[in-house]
């Protein structure tokens, strides 16, 4: 392909109406709206997943100006566009995702705050299995046959307080009948949370 093919397809490749004024048309991804629903429906039949599956946050990189870039210090790519992210644990393959645009990002509300309704989201189709993941949710996916395991933040609603003074390597725990809470000291503390083994 030439070079001034490849810049005049670049330059005409439209996959939205620039005369829409409906207020769907004033998304901030309108534009590729229609490929990024291609992908998702792509992504999420092309692996049945195993077990284990990790819901986390990504920066792609991006330096240009842009409404909803966001700016994370500790990683790589400082500046970049926020993505929500389900991975198949066994494979690293992506089965869904989602681009963070911040008060109007596409996903399903539950009631359950931001990350709680992103999970629930991510979830739905995999409800009644085991998967895996952390937050207050714990309650809400434990009814619904889910378990998750991993690591919470200390001011994490509803965790329990783990003060205990502990030195490098010791361990404390909290439960109830739905979730196990452990706090383990390394060089800072570790918390973690998981109803894996409260299920029956």
């Amino acid at each position: 392909m030439s070079r001034d093919r490849y810049l005049a397809i670049l330059r005409y490749l439209h996959f939205h109406d620039n005369e829409d004024t409906s207020e769907i048309a004033q998304h901030p991804l309108v534009k590729i709206k229609p490929i990024i629903d291609y992908l998702q429906s792509k992504f999420s039949v092309a692996l049945i997943p195993g077990k284990n599956l990790c819901i986390d946050e990504s920066l792609v990189l991006w330096k240009d100006r842009l409404l909803f870039k966001q700016y994370i210090p500790l990683k790589r790519n400082r500046f970049g566009i926020k993505l929500f992210e389900l991975v198949d644990c066994e494979t690293g393959f992506i089965l869904g995702f989602i681009v963070y645009t911040g008060a109007d990002t596409d996903y399903q509300k539950f009631d359950l705050g931001v990350t709680g309704d992103i999970v629930a989201h991510f979830l739905q189709p995999y409800f009644h299995k085991d998967n895996w993941y952390t937050s207050t949710l714990a309650e809400s996916l434990h009814d619904r046959d889910t378990g998750m395991c991993g690591t919470v933040k200390s001011n994490r609603k509803g965790m329990p307080k783990l003060e205990n003074k502990l030195v490098r390597g010791e361990v404390q725990v909290a439960h109830n009948n739905v979730w196990m809470a452990m706090r383990w000291e390394d060089k800072r503390s570790v918390r973690m949370l998981t109803t894996e083994r409260t299920r029956t």
